[in-house]
């Protein structure tokens, strides 16, 4: 397996280090890994498929097709699929077919947008207050009515107090 790992990282052009990055190792384990000197956990051999869309059983042992098959669609397709209109469909060739610079400002002045305004929504929300409506009013009155007695039993135990001393 170690041979196919090295095989696999040097088909993709990647240095020990960038394939490490991608699967979340060092450098040195991919060498290591590379050398026969660790065994590989079923945990990177996930990760390495998964990340490379490589077969398994390829991986693990050398049987079968190294990648798995992808399904790909046509633009048309998806749409179809996505029941897409015709005019979602056209405004998404027409991007396809700007420029990758171009997409790149695009998607650039969209985010400042987006940006701006979600900080805005998010000033706006930290200053306006809501005061839900009760879902059981009968309880806020009925506290409202314990509230009042509790605060006249207070004053009623402060008089009692004051008089108390008035007399003694």
């Amino acid at each position: 397996m170690n041979d196919r790992v090295r095989f696999l990282r040097k088909n993709f052009k990647k240095t020990q280090k960038e394939f490490g990055e991608i699967i979340g190792l060092k450098q040195t384990s991919i060498a290591d890994i590379e050398k026969g000197k660790v065994n590989i956990t079923d945990r990177t051999v996930k990760l390495i498929c998964s990340e490379f869309n490589v077969n398994e059983e390829w991986l693990r042992t050398g049987e079968g097709a190294m990648f798995n098959e992808t399904t790909t669609m046509t633009l048309d397709e998806y749409a179809q699929k996505n029941n897409l209109s015709p005019l979602e469909l056209d405004i998404m060739k027409a991007y396809m077919d700007i420029d990758r610079d171009t997409r790149l400002k695009f998607l650039s002045q969209i985010k400042n947008i987006f940006f701006k305004h979600a900080t805005h929504d998010n000033e706006i929300a930290a200053t306006v207050t809501y005061e839900a409506p009760s879902v059981y009013p009968d309880i806020e009155e009925e506290l409202e009515r314990y509230r009042i007695e509790l605060e006249a039993e207070k004053k009623g135990k402060i008089l009692s107090a004051l008089e108390g001393q008035k007399h003694a």
